[in-house]
């Protein structure tokens, strides 16, 4: 009875480093790249700093164009064929992070007065206001009535 456990003890310990010493699964090969949007007029891209998410009928988000020609704090809409394309939002900062629903589209952004929530409309493309949500001070946030 002891020789059977042992033995059992020592497949099932034999067994868990096989295992772990196993390589992981490979991720499939992403697919080839997909251009969202062009740049805009007269800015020759060094980098794009932005985030968009697949929903609603197509690809939206927020971008900001870095590079000779670009305004860097500019917060451009863009968006895939078939969902209005790209155009300047009234946002000004560095996106963060950008989401959406079957409403609006959301914009994470920062600029030297803090950190803000802006948004687009998906039926009219109207801009709602933005909402400050933190200054530069760290750890401020400016209290709100409910």
């Amino acid at each position: 009875m002891r020789a059977r456990r042992a033995l059992l003890v020592a497949v099932v310990a034999t067994l868990t480093l096989v295992a772990a010493a196993l390589p992981a699964g490979a991720v499939e090969a992403f697919g080839s790249v997909v251009t969202v949007t062009e740049p805009p007029p007269g800015c020759a891209i060094g980098i794009v700093n932005g985030d968009a998410s697949n929903g609603s009928g197509g690809i939206r988000g927020f971008a900001n164009f870095i590079g000779p020609g670009c305004a860097v704090d500019d917060v451009w809409y863009v968006a895939s064929a078939g969902a209005a394309g790209k155009e300047l939002s009234p946002y000004r900062g560095q996106v963060v992070a950008s989401s959406q629903n079957f409403t609006a589209v959301y914009v994470l952004y920062a600029n030297s007065s803090g950190s803000f929530l802006g948004k687009r409309l998906i039926g009219n493309g109207a801009y709602g206001a933005a909402q400050q949500l933190s200054s530069t001070i760290p750890g401020a946030v400016s209290p709100r009535a409910t």
